[in-house]
């Protein structure tokens, strides 16, 4: 009983000096630190303003990049003078709310040793509203304080007082922080838009572009596209191709460099002469009318166009771009550029022919004097038959030769083309009359390695061994021989 007493006794001690301690806090007068309130709960509800939102008629701002001005539009929106036309940086409009809501944090009612000590002074940002009234309020941003979460402000004659500074962080940016940096028009929409074709040009490719074209439907071919340069057509590289959309639709900018450039200071930026260019030439999908007879099921386009130019470098890794017509010059990385320096053999396959063998009526195989003639044709059930010299062959066997001849993928690219006599040749005919023949030649480099010349024009090598197997084979097949395997 008795060291029960004696615990009671210590507990009721100890609350009694905490309530001491407690009452003694509560009673001493606020810090005089320049006067700052100890009153938080007033301070947070004051407003920095003293107008109603809707007596705005306009904003501007003073910064160590100049000054700049704002319009209050009928929306309530609002758009920096002179930007007009220009796309919109929404997140950058959105931060002069978190200014206009801006509360007074704290408030030193007796600045004690002037206001240089909270850099109001000489402000370095003025943030002025101006009222529908013809009045303004202007309030001076200064210092930021020890925590670095807050900043020292003062309206024109009034108190210092502490303010949000991640609310401040537009105020210190340049105008062109409000212009939007998207420079592909197809960036929002790119996953619904149908590319047609892609012109990449420039002084890069030496005045010969390269044309990346989609293919009709149906189109008997190795991909979706075909690759031209100076007459020379190829199948695509589809793995290429489709990284190249992608960042052709969305190319979008890290900063803008200059707005409105006169045509006399584009040479500056190496846009007069554009070092690398990339015309899309795309469809738009919209709303097909049925009530004109159109099927709901119809997808109508408007075809439209762009042109990107890329000029020199701004810096290491970062280049000028501009869209032709455009009001605007960015900076964009190379990295996000990667048709820049696109070449021709960049965007073809190094599966250099792959004909249908139903399109096929003739595939003739020569080796020097020796001619190797192939006919095929379709019978009503759409089977494929082939015969040599009125000779019709097994046809599961022919398949495999079939595949053996079209298994020949470029391996290495040859910069110098070879100008001996071909050790084989294809000479591919087509059941359409209109297309042309496909004519391939096979011109030693080495012991080792020949040339493949595909219509006229050489761009890979492929193994020696690759034509002493075709050749033998096609000795076989010829003389009624069945081929056990493809592989060379």
């Amino acid at each position: 009983m008795k060291s029960q007493l004696i615990r009671l006794i210590i507990v009721l001690a100890v609350l009694a000096v905490l309530a001491g301690a407690l009452c003694f806090f509560l009673l001493l007068p606020p810090k005089d630190g320049g006067g700052e309130s100890s009153s938080a709960a007033s301070s947070q509800a004051e407003s920095v303003w003293s107008f109603p939102d809707g007596d705005i008629s306009g904003l501007s701002v003073q910064n160590s990049e100049g000054s700049y001005a704002f319009t209050r539009l009928e929306d309530g929106s609002y758009q920096i003078n002179g930007y007009d036309g220009l796309e919109r940086n929404e997140a950058a409009y959105a931060s002069l709310d978190a200014v206009l809501g801006l509360v007074k944090q704290a408030v030193i009612s007796d600045p004690q040793g002037g206001y240089a000590q909270y850099g109001l002074d000489r402000p370095e940002i003025t943030f002025s509203v101006k009222l529908k009234d013809g009045k303004s309020e202007a309030l001076k941003i200064g210092a930021v304080s020890p925590d670095s979460t807050k900043t020292y402000a003062q309206t024109e004659g009034g108190g210092v007082f502490l303010v949000d500074s991640s609310a401040l962080t537009s105020l210190k940016e340049s105008p062109l922080y409000y212009i939007g940096k998207t420079v592909s028009p197809t960036t929002d929409n790119y996953s619904a838009v149908s590319v047609k074709s892609i012109i990449f040009g420039g002084t890069v490719r030496e005045d010969k572009p390269i044309k990346l074209e989609a293919l009709p439907e149906g189109e008997d071919a190795l991909s979706s596209f075909a690759v031209e340069q100076d007459g020379f057509v190829m199948d695509a590289n589809m793995t290429t191709i489709q990284q190249q959309i992608n960042s052709a639709l969305q190319l979008v900018a890290s900063e803008i460099a200059i707005i409105k450039p006169a045509d006399s200071e584009l040479d500056g930026f190496g846009l007069k002469y554009p070092y690398s260019s990339m015309t899309v030439k795309y469809g738009e999908p919209v709303e097909s009318d049925v009530s004109s007879g159109a099927s709901s099921a119809e997808t109508a386009e408007i075809i439209k166009s762009y042109t990107i130019n890329v000029g020199g470098e701004e810096s290491a890794g970062r280049r000028y771009v501009m869209l032709e017509g455009g009001a605007a010059i960015y900076v964009v990385p190379a990295e996000d550029i990667p048709w820049l320096e696109y070449k021709f053999t960049d965007l073809c396959t190094n599966q250099l022919f792959l004909p249908n063998i139903k399109t096929v009526s003739e595939f003739d195989v020569i080796d020097g004097d020796a001619v190797y003639q192939f006919k095929l044709a379709q019978d009503a059930e759409d089977e494929t038959s082939v015969s040599i010299g009125g000779r019709a062959l097994e046809t599961e066997s022919f398949r495999k030769f079939y595949q053996l001849l079209i298994s020949g993928s470029g391996e290495d690219l040859v910069e110098t083309p070879p100008a001996g006599a071909p050790i084989m040749e294809y000479i591919i005919k087509y059941h359409d009359a209109a297309k042309k023949d496909t004519h391939v030649r096979y011109i030693p480099i080495d012991d080792r390695n020949v040339a493949i010349e595909l219509d006229g024009r050489v761009i890979y090598s492929i193994r020696t061994a690759y034509v002493t197997k075709v050749l033998e084979s096609a000795n076989i097949i010829a003389n009624g021989g069945s081929l056990p395997t493809v592989d060379w």
